[in-house]
């Protein structure tokens, strides 16, 4: 590094270096600032559209009891302000369920496969794929239902999981498969009285499989 003799030459360089320097420096500068403000006003933009979407759902989710089909409409317009965001997922869940009670179970199916098909959320992906695979199941196609299941991460909702592929195997006349997925959904409800019960039952009513397999 070049070292200056007198207070002089260091106003000379600097002017010096401003003269060769200045305007590019002025421009990466407002480059950064720039850049610096419009992060922050996304990440801004981000959380108030987070927050919107939130009291939207909150809304839905409240409605769902009191006026269903106004609840639904709701639920619809969140899906195309929101669309791609966790809260349009829930609302496809809660669509979904809807159309479960309704009867509509190809609607169903289809708000099941847009969360299990293009969520971020594991979990949520999990859970969306596994009352797919219920839903599947409910319209006759064990093994498409079986192809889903199948193609789940076990550690996700091994619980749940095991205990619907308990019902595809027992609809496909697989008892000991059936009574095998159910007894490892009991183990995973060990904290869950009233599934664990319901489990219980399933694996009892299986006993003659076990006493096949034996």
């Amino acid at each position: 590094m070049e070292i200056y003799s007198s207070e002089q030459e260091q106003v000379e360089a600097i002017k010096k270096w401003w003269d060769e320097n200045g305007k590019q420096a002025l421009v990466a500068l407002t480059v950064v600032l720039a850049s610096v403000g419009g992060y922050r006003w996304w990440q801004g933009h981000q959380l108030a559209q987070a927050e919107a979407a939130s009291l939207q759902y909150q809304v839905v989710l409240q409605g769902m009891e009191s006026d269903p089909e106004k609840a639904s409409e709701q639920a619809r317009q969140l899906l195309g302000s929101y669309s791609g965001s966790t809260y349009a997922e829930l609302a496809e869940l809660l669509l979904a369920k809807q159309a479960v009670e309704g009867g509509d179970l190809e609607a169903a199916a289809a708000h099941l496969h847009s969360v299990a098909d293009n969520s971020k959320h594991k979990e949520l992906q999990a859970l969306a794929s596994v009352r797919l695979a219920r839903v599947l199941l409910a319209k006759g196609d064990a093994a498409a239902a079986k192809g889903v299941l199948d193609g789940l991460d076990d550690a996700l909702l091994p619980a749940l999981q095991q205990e619907v592929l308990g019902d595809v195997l027992l609809s496909q006349g697989d008892r000991r498969g059936a009574r095998s997925a159910y007894a490892k959904a009991l183990f995973g409800y060990a904290s869950n009285p009233t599934k664990r019960d319901l489990m219980q039952m399933k694996v009892d009513d299986l006993a003659d499989a076990k006493d096949a397999q034996s």
